[in-house]
């Protein structure tokens, strides 16, 4: 996918300037034509208000000079793909970056807001912005979206900026913080759609023991936050995060939750669950669960055992299977289905961005992977792309600091 870049200039209040920029990635390094309506925006009364827009086709090449905007009144904001005509990754200048950030719930147009949401969490993963501020301008906003759909996306895309994109010293405090937002929102809601959004938006930012002690008081017979009662799928994901931090009482909600769900989903739960508890008796128990051929356990039932082995704040205990995953991997895909295999690469693997022996390992292993090994090859070159990637956005605030 192309990317276009705009370069705005001005001078006595007037525009100078105007250039759209094309870019290509290495691997498919071809410059297309695009067909874009940049829009224009000024600020009259503390409101963001439309002014104008031009139709403009982008040359197959790497600067496109757009002359049609030189002379006009210097603009608040503008925006390259307003009604997103075209199939392409978009960036702002940064006049109008700045005017976004500042004033992203003024904007009237609810697919303008959704595109410039798309263009900072873009930035983000690509280390243009640092996760920091992009996770400033989420609690900033987020409360003054009003499609549930779009505040789904932005907590989602919020969620992986904590878990990848900023270093482990600030994921807690900036979980906590959304956590308590969510959590807030969800006391005031009254509507169903926003109630199952915020419930949804707590239990995922309820990372410390703190936010998920908070939770656990409300998974009692006939206990509502504000309105709503949680239900039955966010009861067992506060349970497995209760067992993950050894909160007082959790093997008690555990056993409850068990009674009163008997599904096949409920089984499942339960086992991520157990595998969840910070035990170093529990997590060798379930090395070995994994490492054994002789089990009657489904497929299902296998990857929900996988799901709760590994939690953030548990790394220090289980360091020692950073070099077991290393060392069994290959005969993992070599002598168990291709399902357990990918089940057990995706759960288990170390993911972590700040320790240089992962990144290592890594890439000794997939420099002794050859042709025969091309399932594995590709799952571990995406995995240390992934790395690479949140190496590269934690760079940015290290380099702030």
């Amino acid at each position: 996918m192309n990317t276009l870049t705009p370069t705005l200039e001005v001078a006595d209040g007037k525009i100078t300037s105007f250039s759209i920029a094309q870019s290509a990635p290495e691997a498919h390094p071809t410059l297309r034509s695009h067909f874009v309506e940049v829009g224009v925006f000024d600020m009259e009364e503390g409101k963001a208000v439309f002014r104008t827009s031009y139709k403009i086709n982008v040359l197959p090449q790497e600067v496109t000079e757009v002359e049609v905007l030189k002379g006009e009144p210097a603009p608040a904001m503008t925006f390259i793909n307003m009604n997103d005509h075209g199939y392409i990754k978009v960036l702002c200048d940064p006049i109008s970056m700045e005017f976004a950030k500042e004033h992203l719930g003024k904007l009237d147009s609810s697919l303008l807001r959704q595109q410039l949401w798309a263009v900072f969490y873009n930035m983000t993963r690509d280390a243009l912005m640092s996760a920091d501020d992009f996770l400033d301008l989420v609690l900033k906003h987020v409360c003054t979206e009003d499609s549930p759909k779009l505040v789904q996306t932005i907590i989602r895309r919020a969620n992986a900026a904590c878990s990848a994109f900023i270093p482990d010293a600030m994921r807690e405090e900036y979980s906590d913080s959304l956590f308590k937002v969510a959590f807030k929102k969800l006391e005031d809601s009254t509507e169903a759609q926003w109630q199952i959004v915020w419930q949804r938006a707590a239990i995922g930012f309820a990372r410390s023991k703190a936010s998920v002690e908070i939770l656990a008081k409300y998974l009692g017979e006939g206990e509502k936050i504000g309105t709503f009662e949680l239900d039955q799928s966010s009861r067992w994901s506060v349970v497995q995060k209760a067992m993950a931090h050894n909160i007082d009482g959790a093997e008690e909600l555990l056993a409850k939750e068990s009674e009163k769900d008997g599904s096949d989903r409920g089984l499942r739960s339960a086992l991520t669950a157990k595998s969840s508890k910070w035990d170093e008796k529990v997590k060798a128990e379930a090395w070995a669960r994994y490492m054994s051929k002789d089990t009657k356990a489904s497929h299902h039932e296998q990857s929900a055992d996988f799901a709760g082995f590994r939690w953030f704040h548990q790394r220090e205990m289980l360091e020692k299977y950073k070099q077991l995953f290393f060392d069994n991997i290959k005969d993992v895909y070599k002598d168990r289905t291709k399902e357990f295999s990918r089940s057990f690469f995706y759960n288990l693997f170390p993911h972590c961005p700040e320790d240089p022996e992962v990144f290592e390992k890594t890439e000794a292993l997939l420099a002794s992977l050859d042709e025969k090994d091309a399932i594995l090859r590709r799952i571990v070159k995406e995995q240390l792309d992934d790395l690479n990637r949140a190496k590269k956005c934690r760079a940015l605030i290290f380099a702030k600091l």
